[in-house]
């Protein structure tokens, strides 16, 4: 009986014991210069005083390194008088960088250059600032604060004026038109959790087409549509990052209504955007992006959905078809070639394939053969490993019933 009463005692008195050696003691976040460090602290779910979970560490460590402002993050502790003391050491990105970017394919030129700053203040602030030029002149500016104050709140405005020329079929008679857009937008965004959010929003827009003739002058009014565009998007993002390469899965549906100042006819449009990333070996990556899209069904030539080299087809062309939906999948093979300490590259093989409703058709226009267009083709990546997502890229995009194209870019495709 004695015997068995020491034992207990015995035991308790050792898990007593091991769980005062669980304890973290403190938390060290070192590595950053612009980053503040309150910022950073509230990805971090281990607090001093709870028991040392492994895994719950590494899932902070993974956190930080997600974010577009951090590279590599390593965790180190020191395990004395019983207590953990944990350090971050975290690698800062570039987050003042400059935004350049070429687009070329056949008969096709886009360049765009701005700046972008994605820590102002050290708070995770983001601001994107750019001129671009595709056969017109176009500028954006946005602005987003990122949980202000350590709450689950952030605010977005932006002003955008998107002009480009838009070659469409009307009646069997190819046209160009020149397309503006001008928008003016706030939303509010609500973060559930580091991995959910909902965004909600409102801008005010003024759509408009109007014919060219040959010589590119003005001729008349082909469309408009201003008044108020109201959206809301749902964002699940369980991506992490280890660098250049990405594991996991991404989903964002976005549904946009307008209503029209001069009318009472209403335009909805969905779409969902879902990405898929998986690591096979250490030096490749899988990448898959299945996009869907309906809009209201109107039986016009300016549907929303637009089949473009830049945009879901490599190496199908400049804006050569429209519709009122669409279901696009792009995958593609990544493998590095090599990996230097500030430079990377890779070698690209894709598929790219779509299909499309056309204005004022039905659900049976995707089944459709002349509907669908399959690309396929291979590329290169040239990679900025202290930058985020800094990559020089050219992709040859073939469809064995038509000719190719080079397509080139700044950024991945998706």
């Amino acid at each position: 009986m004695i015997r068995c009463f020491t034992a207990i005692i015995l035991n308790v008195s050792i898990c007593f014991i091991s769980d005062a050696q669980e304890v973290i003691e403190s938390i060290e976040i070192k590595g950053i210069k612009r980053t503040e460090e309150q910022y950073l602290r509230q990805f971090i779910y281990s607090r001093p005083g709870e028991t040392y979970d492994s895994l719950k560490v590494e899932n902070d460590r993974q956190r930080l390194a997600n974010l577009p402002t951090i590279g590599e993050v390593s965790v180190t502790y020191i395990l004395e008088t019983g207590a953990y003391r944990l350090t971050f050491t975290c690698s800062e990105l570039l987050s003042v960088e400059p935004i350049f970017g070429l687009g070329k394919s056949y008969k096709n030129f886009w360049c765009r250059v701005g700046v972008q700053d994605s820590n102002i203040s050290g708070k995770g602030h983001e601001l994107i600032a750019y001129y671009q030029y595709y056969d017109r002149h176009s500028a954006v500016l946005k602005y987003r604060l990122n949980r202000i104050h350590g709450t689950p709140w952030s605010f977005t405005s932006s002003l955008t004026k998107w002009s480009t020329i838009e070659p469409i079929t009307i009646d069997g008679s190819d046209g160009t038109y020149d397309y503006d857009n001008l928008n003016l937008g706030i939303s509010s965004i609500r973060h559930f959790s580091f991995q959910q959010s909902l965004e909600v929003g409102v801008s005010g827009l003024d759509e408009k087409y109007m014919e060219r003739d040959d010589n590119g002058n003005k001729k008349a009014l082909m469309f408009r549509r201003a008044g108020l565009q109201a959206k809301a998007a749902f964002t699940s993002n369980y991506l992490n990052y280890n660098l250049f390469y990405i594991k996991g899965w991404f989903n964002q549906l976005n549904v946009q209504t307008i209503d029209r100042f001069a009318s009472t006819e209403r335009f909805d449009l969905f779409f969902n955007d879902l990405k898929f990333f998986s690591k096979p070996y250490k030096s490749a990556n899988i990448a898959v992006r299945l996009r869907i899209g309906l809009s209201t069904n109107v039986n016009h030539p300016f549907a929303p959905f637009v089949l473009d080299n830049f945009v879901n087809i490599r190496g199908v062309g400049n804006r050569v078809d429209r519709g009122t939906g669409s279901v696009v999948l792009n995958a593609e093979f990544r493998q590095t070639i090599f990996d230097g300490n500030k430079i990377a590259g890779q070698g690209v093989v894709f598929t790219d394939l779509g299909t499309w409703r056309l204005p004022g058709g039905n659900f049976k226009d995707f089944t459709m053969s002349k509907n669908m267009k399959s690309f396929s083709g291979a590329g290169l990546r040239l990679i900025y490993k202290h930058g985020f997502d800094t990559v020089l890229r050219i992709d040859y995009g073939h469809d064995f019933r038509e000719s190719g194209d080079f397509v080139f870019g700044i950024g991945q495709y998706f």
